[in-house]
């Protein structure tokens, strides 16, 4: 794809570099924010909107595509903008459905921009209406920032923290609060991009297609630089200096490239037209050496002698001549020429038709001498033939039918039999008006075409000095043609060359400049105030520069100073009071080491009375082996039966009574008896349950209560701890002693209604009937123990 600089190319590339980076400090200072998010993806859709419409204004095949690649990516981007939009505060300035259906709506408009181009491009319809595409994307970009400029005129109302009785209009011309006034620099930069962009599209609407896109490529970088710029200003702080002036400058320096471009381009048009494409008083001769042409400059001849004039039939532009000698060209030796009007002549043993010819590319070898695509000659142009033996010579006098253009040509066609040729201009003026914004196709074409007859491509040597251009050279090819509009692309490319040039000096010299006159005298300052701030006031800098800020230095120098001396006043005076509180503090140490040893003693008095209540507490709910005694066992047993009766839930009531006690009394005495009662409670204590409670109901009789415990679980549990009993035999200071025990278990069930009285009736009532049954049992209480016990 062949690109040429143009004036607008040189806006769109200055567009898509401050573009690409605003999109990078974006990235960098990304924050985790949906709205930084949002904003990092919309510029980087206008960067790439600004390569589509670079492509779209500098190339000759894809001018109108890559406008509208342009147009939707700038759709899709102020959609991502309107995003940010919503989540720039976390005041929501509208509300949900507000906000989905916004979304909806850019959604919508995005994606029938995209199906329009898809349609636009690829053609699957044909329908005349196709043609309003451009215009209905650009009412698209009207819509979306017709929005977005209301949406944050609201949105700085809605964030100012004035009155609320005050005006929209007083709101938004004077708000407060950091973010109303971003909100307020995001509308200005709006209502200055939504009134360019509709005088351009207006201008565009005119015919004034030149100034409408450079009004719009000079104002979309600047409104929406000053749109970063506004939010950089009231949130970002870390760096946000350097990068806000090297964007400025970058973004002054290349509107001013991009302006002068603008302005110099009709005169470089015309510089170019007026010279480089006249090719006066030259002669350029054409030497074929082995399958190798060179091409070079020779001595400007031009033969007086033309021949005849060739007589051309109603309606053709060409004629068939024979040679008085065969020409080599292209692969084959040729004995006839086909001569055209338009100035060049082709080889082809058949008739064919060259009224429609276009150069380059053409099927058929050609020479031409000067083939200018749009010209008509005029009746009186003639073309005149000179045979000879050792040449050929083909003279063309052409003028334009066109009165608009301003044609002229008289060149002349040298064949020699050896294959070589000359072409010389003697006498050629040609003036068109082509636009100097635009870039257009080919219009004037000198040289040769060797066409598809030759099956080993030519090698070109070529005189550096001439100047020739190419299709796809890369050393070896067919097609070969001068283009003098190559002067033109070169001072264009000079153009971007410097503007590259002067953007890289400012990137290198301007940070060094900031660094060393503002950065660095600021850093010091700064400096010398955390210096301060953490009381070293020894401090003391040599300002580097006599300007504003070297002047600041020298003042702060001298604040530091009087600050010094005011704190070595309020040292000394300190240290005089230091002294008389000191003895102060002599006689308060003595008094509260007094008022200390009286708080200690009533301290220990407390903590002994303390222990003593503990102990008496403990005494009153239990007894001497560790466990509840009766009174503390009945009242738990209360509070127990009331709480199933309230939730509706079970309880188990278990005793236990040691067998054979007396028998051990008896035979070991009482002191063995109160050892074998000991390990009973502490076996007891040691495999309950943390909900189960275990106290003393009588003299040599104990009781579990188990709370939320069904009969036959409970039965259970009994079981468990009367093996534990019978397993584990009793370590007394006569020996070991084997212990049993029979257990009654009663049940409160949810229906019944339960007493304490009613209770110890019933488990003792199925610990007779364990005890009946062999003792060493445990047994579950059911209401016909009441009629076998009676």
């Amino acid at each position: 794809m062949e690109l040429f600089l143009t004036p607008a190319s040189i806006s769109y590339i200055a567009q898509t570099i401050v573009f690409l980076g605003i999109t990078i400090y974006l990235i960098l200072k990304n924050n985790g924010t949906k709205a930084n998010f949002w904003l990092g993806v919309a510029f980087s859709i206008m960067v790439a909107a600004g390569l589509a419409g670079f492509i779209g204004v500098s190339s000759l095949r894809f001018q109108v595509e890559g406008m509208l690649v342009h147009d939707t990516l700038l759709v899709l981007g102020l959609a991502l903008l309107t995003q940010f939009a919503y989540n720039f505060s976390t005041i929501k300035s509208v509300g949900e459905k507000q906000a989905k259906l916004i979304l909806w709506v850019n959604n919508l408009l995005t994606i029938a921009a995209i199906a329009l181009i898809v349609v636009y491009l690829y053609r699957f319809i044909n329908h005349p209406l196709l043609i309003f595409v451009p215009i209905i994307i650009e009412i698209f970009l009207v819509l979306e920032i017709s929005w977005l400029m209301i949406f944050f005129i609201y949105m700085t109302g809605k964030l100012s923290t004035l009155e609320k009785n005050k005006s929209w209009s007083y709101r938004f011309l004077h708000p407060q609060g950091r973010l109303a006034i971003a909100a307020q620099g995001f509308g200005f930069s709006f209502i200055v991009l939504w009134f360019f962009w509709l005088l351009s599209i207006l201008l565009a609407i005119c015919g004034f297609n030149n100034i409408s896109f450079f009004i719009f490529t000079l104002v979309t970088p600047w409104a929406l630089t000053f749109f970063v710029i506004a939010l950089i200003d009231q949130t970002i702080r870390k760096a946000s200096f350097f990068f806000k002036f090297i964007i400025i400058i970058l973004l002054t320096t290349f509107t001013g490239i991009s302006s002068a471009s603008w302005l110099i381009a009709p005169a470089s048009a015309a510089n170019y037209f007026t010279i480089f494409s006249i090719p006066n008083l030259h002669t350029i001769h054409f030497e074929q050496n082995n399958a190798i042409y060179e091409i070079n400059y020779s001595e400007f001849i031009f033969y007086e002698d033309v021949g005849k004039e060739i007589t051309f039939p109603e309606g053709e532009t060409t004629v068939s001549e024979e040679l008085e000698f065969t020409f080599p060209f292209s692969g084959e030796n040729w004995e006839s020429i086909l001569i055209n009007k338009k100035g060049f002549i082709a080889f082809n043993d058949n008739p064919v038709n060259l009224n429609k010819l276009s150069l380059p590319g053409n099927p058929n070898p050609i020479i031409a001498t000067l083939y200018v695509k749009d010209l008509t000659p005029s009746k009186n142009s003639t073309v005149f033939v000179n045979h000879q033996e050792d040449k050929t010579i083909i003279t063309w006098f052409i003028a334009s039918e066109d009165p608009d253009m301003d044609i002229s040509i008289n060149t002349q066609l040298i064949l020699t039999p050896v294959g070589t040729f000359d072409i010389s201009y003697n006498d050629v003026r040609v003036f068109t008006m082509n636009d100097p914004y635009i870039p257009t196709e080919m219009q004037q074409v000198s040289g040769f075409f060797l066409g598809p007859n030759d099956k080993f491509p030519t090698r070109i040597k070529f005189d550096n000095h001439l100047p020739l251009t190419s299709i796809n050279w890369k050393g070896v090819y067919q097609d070969y043609y001068i283009d003098f509009r190559d002067y033109l692309h070169w001072s264009m490319s000079m153009q971007f060359i410097a503007m590259l040039l002067v953007a890289l000096l400012m990137l290198v010299l301007y940070p060094i400049l900031i660094e060393t006159s503002l950065v660095k005298p600021i850093q010091t300052i700064r400096s010398g105030i955390s210096h301060v701030v953490r009381g070293d006031l020894n401090v003391n800098f040599e300002p580097r520069f006599s300007d504003d800020l070297g002047q600041t230095t020298y003042e702060f120098n001298q604040m530091v100073r009087v600050l010094n001396e005011k704190h070595q006043n309020y040292e000394n005076h300190i240290q005089d009071l230091d002294e008389k509180l000191h003895l102060r503090n002599l006689e308060l140490q003595q008094t509260l080491e007094k008022l200390g040893n009286e708080i200690n003693n009533r301290k220990k008095l407390k903590t002994y009375l303390d222990k003593c209540i503990q102990q008496n507490r403990k005494l009153e709910i239990t007894d001497e082996l560790g466990c509840n005694n009766r009174t503390q066992l009945l009242n738990v047993l209360e509070d127990e039966i009331k709480r199933a009766k309230r939730y509706n839930t079970t309880l188990s009531f278990v005793i236990v009574d040691p067998d054979y006690l007396r028998m051990i009394n008896d035979t070991y005495g009482f002191s063995t008896g109160d050892e074998v009662l000991n390990s009973l409670v502490e076996l007891l204590l040691n495999n309950i349950r943390e909900t189960d409670i275990v106290g003393r109901i009588g003299g040599e009789e104990f009781a579990i209560i188990m709370p939320q415990t069904l009969g036959k679980d409970a039965l259970i549990g009994a079981n468990r701890i009367r093996n534990l009993i019978g397993a584990n035999p009793v370590e007394t200071s006569k020996g070991q002693i084997r212990l049993s025990a029979s257990m009654g278990v009663v049940e409160i069930t949810k229906e019944g209604v339960a007493s304490i009285d009613l209770l110890l009736h019933q488990a003792n009532l199925a610990l007779e009937v364990a005890k009946k049954k062999g003792r060493n049992q445990a047994v579950l209480y059911n209401s016909s123990m009441e009629k076998t016990i009676t």
